[in-house]
């Protein structure tokens, strides 16, 4: 995941770029490349916080039935 947010920061950059440039079609056309890799990392870091939220939670159960 640490590689494709690397890259996602990178193309954010490079919007940045974009817009002082005033490449408008530039930017547009990244920005609709980037939108799913955006999407996709949101997924993974909420799936990854859920995980490591049940984890939490069942192990702190378990120490409290001691």
């Amino acid at each position: 995941m640490k590689q494709e947010i690397r890259a996602a920061d990178s193309r954010i950059k490079q919007l940045d770029n974009y817009l002082k440039e005033k490449s408008y079609a530039n930017y547009q056309q990244l920005a609709d490349q980037l939108l799913p890799q955006l999407s996709y990392i949101q997924g993974r870091a909420d799936t990854l916080k859920n995980i490591s939220r049940l984890k939490f939670t069942s192990e702190f159960n378990g120490k409290c039935k001691m």
